[in-house]
């Protein structure tokens, strides 16, 4: 999910049973749990835990933050928890990670929220989006192209971090012969062999 970053929390993954207490939901699992220090709401704890609507039996996930005691977000989705990060040079933000189907979804939590309590990101694509820490951007990938078995993207766009929130910088068509592992190229502006056209900046 990011370049040069290391994750500063402690990640325990759990399979106990508990209940949520909530009407429209059937008892749930907790998936993970993570403890993490921000620079402006003290200590915190994010935990996803799944859960199965009651009227329709859909599997869905919840992720819950809390620092210092008080709950300060809720967030359902149908996608399943991959991975996440609390970002390490602002110590503000935290990443999550989803599988939904054939696609992925980005999600990042402001620490602590906005009000209301919604997330600053929340993007579902066919590939997961990419959050970068330096550059302090996030990559959403479209398009699909084959070489051979391998499915790679043809389309990024790049979100930058403005110290708020993130807005749409650039769009990128990568030529044929990009490479999966090129693709960072996009991002340095004195790399003049990047094979990829820009179309909005």
């Amino acid at each position: 999910m990011r370049r040069n970053a290391s994750v500063l929390c402690l990640l325990v993954l759990v399979s106990s049973i508990c209940s949520v207490g909530q009407d429209h939901t059937r008892p749930t699992s907790t998936i993970a749990s993570l403890r993490f220090d921000s620079d402006k709401a003290g200590a915190c704890f994010a935990t996803v835990t799944g859960f199965y609507v009651q009227a329709t039996g859909e599997p869905r996930q919840r992720l819950t933050i809390a620092c210092e005691g008080k709950q300060l977000a809720q967030f359902e989705t149908p996608g399943a928890f991959i991975e996440w990060a609390f970002h390490r040079l602002d110590g503000n933000r935290l990443f999550v990670s989803w599988e939904r189907g054939t696609g992925g979804e980005l999600t990042v939590f402001k620490i602590p929220p906005n009000a209301p309590a919604k997330p600053i990101f929340d993007k579902w694509e066919t590939y997961v989006p990419e959050g970068l820490w330096e550059p302090d951007v996030i990559l959403v990938y479209t398009g699909t192209r084959f070489f051979g078995p391998v499915k790679t993207p043809t389309k990024p766009d790049v979100y930058v971090w403005n110290g708020n929130e993130y807005k749409l910088d650039s769009s990128w068509n990568w030529s044929t012969n990009m490479r999966w592992q090129d693709r960072f190229c996009i991002l340095d502006a004195k790399l003049l062999n990047c094979p990829a056209t820009v179309t909005h900046h």
